[in-house]
C-alpha cells in the first residue's frame, strides 16, 4: 500500500486548514498532537524536540522576510505570539508552536522556493539520490527555551488528517523515501522550514515541487 499524500497546493485545502486554525483551533492541535506522538523522537535523551524547536526558533530569527510584528497561532488556547515575542521566550509547549509554524509555512508563504540556497547548503545534492541533513541547527544553541506539552483530548479511533484533503495513496515513493527523478534539480527545492521538519522526524517528507506532504506510516 502507498503512503498517504496531502495535496497543500490546493487552495481550498489551504483555505480549510486555515479556517480551523482560526476557529477551531484544538481539532488541528489534536491532530498535531498526534503527529508529534507518531512522528518525532520527545522525551528521549536524544534531544531531538529540543533541538527542533530551538533550530525553528534561530531560523525564525533570522529570517529576514518575516517582519517582527509577525502574528504565530502557537499557543494552548489557540492565541497567537508575534516573532518578537518568540524569539526572547523562555517557555514553549511543543504541540501549538509546530501548529503554528506549520500553518504559517501552508498558508503565508506562495513562493516555495524561498530558501533554497540554504536548502542546498544543509542538504547537499546527491545526484538525484535522497539528500542527507548535514547541519546541526539548533543543536549547538545558547537559548535556553523550557519545552512543554499540552495534553489534548483525542479520540484514537477517529484518524481526521491534520490538513483537510482526500487522501491519494502515493505509490511512487520508495521504501527509502526516494522517488523516480530524471533531473535533480526538477524535484527540488524545499524551504529551510520544510527541510527542519523533515529532518528531525521519522517519516514526513514535503515535496514542494507537487505540493504534496508524504507521510512514512510506521
Amino acid at each position: 500500500m502507498g503512503r498517504p499524500v496531502y495535496p497543500l497546493r490546493d487552495a481550498g485545502v489551504r483555505k480549510s486548514f486555515d479556517d480551523r486554525v482560526k476557529r477551531a483551533y484544538q481539532i488541528p492541535l489534536a491532530e498535531m498532537t498526534h503527529c508529534v506522538d507518531d512522528f518525532l523522537d520527545v522525551h528521549t535523551s536524544t534531544k531531538k524536540d529540543e533541538y527542533l524547536i530551538k533550530a525553528l526558533v534561530e531560523v525564525i530569527a533570522q529570517d529576514e522576510n518575516i517582519d517582527p510584528g509577525q502574528s504565530f497561532y502557537v499557543c494552548e488556547d489557540g492565541s497567537t505570539m508575534t516573532k518578537d515575542q518568540i524569539i526572547h521566550a523562555a517557555t514553549i509547549c511543543v504541540q501549538p508552536f509546530l501548529l503554528g509554524i506549520w500553518h504559517y509555512v501552508i498558508t503565508g508563504i506562495d513562493d516555495n522556493r524561498i530558501g533554497a540556497d540554504t536548502y542546498n547548503e544543509w542538504c547537499p545534492s546527491q545526484g538525484g539520490a535522497e539528500r542527507s541533513y548535514i547541519a546541526a541547527i539548533g543543536e549547538h544553541s545558547t537559548r535556553s527555551i523550557h519545552l512543554e506539552y499540552c495534553d489534548v483530548a483525542t479520540d484514537e479511533n477517529e484518524d481526521i488528517p491534520l490538513v483537510d484533503a482526500d487522501v491519494v495513496e502515493d505509490d511512487s515513493v520508495g521504501a527509502n523515501g526516494e522517488k523516480p527523478s530524471e533531473d535533480d534539480s526538477k524535484s527540488e527545492p524545499k524551504t529551510v522550514k520544510q527541510t527542519i521538519m523533515n529532518n528531525y522526524g521519522n517519516g514526513v517528507q514535503i515535496d514542494t515541487v507537487s505540493g504534496n506532504l508524504t507521510i512514512n506510516m510506521k
